[in-house]
């Protein structure tokens, strides 16, 4: 924290600097406020620097210092932060890390849960809009529509990236792995 006391002086700041104290104010259990108004000053910086808001989210979990539905409403938050499909993009990078403290309930309504998948879904095509070769995402992407259980996007882009020769079977884990997702998928509904 002592370096990071000193590098605020300087007049030049880098956004990471603002990651890295979010994540000392996550492991040191800073107040909300103080790491809203963190977030504020990385966003002055750079307002769609994604890690940034990675941290907050963390910090919004029960299992961290979030009340139940907290992580909804900061994902929520982030589309009047940055509007548009930036927003959205980073709406759904910072969603992503997420799904492991909510597995099933990632989707779910209501403080269960924790992103809402139109929005998500809007997310990962606003990442392919911006990065339209990345099999990476367009994987992901699949993946989240089978925990969504949004059968036609999934074998859309099943089908789209079978035909390329393009699946990545690590970003299938969300589904339950590539084999698990692929066989729901081609059940009928």
């Amino acid at each position: 924290m002592e370096s990071y006391v000193e590098l605020m002086k300087n007049s030049q700041k880098c956004v990471d600097m603002y990651a890295q104290l979010l994540r000392i104010g996550l492991a040191q259990g800073w107040p909300p406020d103080r790491m809203q108004a963190t977030l504020q000053q990385a966003i002055s910086i750079a307002p769609d620097y994604y890690p940034c808001y990675e941290m907050v989210g963390y910090y919004t979990l029960e299992s961290w210092y979030g009340q139940p539905g907290a992580s909804r409403a900061f994902l929520e938050s982030i589309l009047s932060m940055v509007p548009g499909d930036r927003g959205l993009e980073i709406y759904t990078r910072t969603a992503l890390p997420l799904f492991p403290y909510y597995r099933e309930k990632f989707f779910a309504q209501g403080t269960a849960g924790c992103a809402d998948w139109p929005t998500m879904k809007n997310g990962f095509n606003a990442i392919l809009g911006r990065f339209p070769k990345s099999r990476w995402h367009r994987n992901l992407f699949a993946a989240y529509a089978c925990v969504a259980q949004d059968r036609a996007v999934a074998r859309t882009l099943l089908d789209e990236l079978s035909a390329k020769d393009e699946i990545v079977p690590e970003a299938w884990s969300a589904a339950g792995g590539l084999e698990a997702g692929k066989k729901w998928i081609l059940q009928s509904p």
